[in-house]
């Protein structure tokens, strides 16, 4: 028997596509290894922003809570299951 998958990463762009076809592929490969799907977007660093620490921290937060939603709205949609997850900053998605 083959190794098996356990996590699958989906990087996610917010842009006006939606990545539909990709995240049906992720829930195939992962029930069929039953593995957890992780939804990655990275909040891009803005020099103008990052000149300030106090308004970098605060971008940078709110940033975070977006993409966080966003991706759980993603996730909903999808039909996937969002996990707890250890870190604050990272959401794990279980195919159902």
């Amino acid at each position: 028997m083959g190794r098996r998958w356990r996590r699958i990463l989906v990087p996610i762009h917010f842009s006006q596509r939606l990545p539909a076809a990709e995240l049906e592929l992720a829930r195939e490969i992962a029930r069929a290894n039953h593995a957890k799907i992780l939804l990655l977007h990275v909040v891009p660093l803005f020099p103008a922003v990052t000149a300030d620490a106090g308004l970098a921290a605060q971008y940078y937060l709110k940033a975070q809570e977006n993409a966080e939603l966003r991706l759980r709205k993603m996730a909903q949609g999808a039909s996937l299951k969002i996990c707890p997850s250890r870190s604050s900053s990272r959401s794990v998605i279980r195919a159902l």
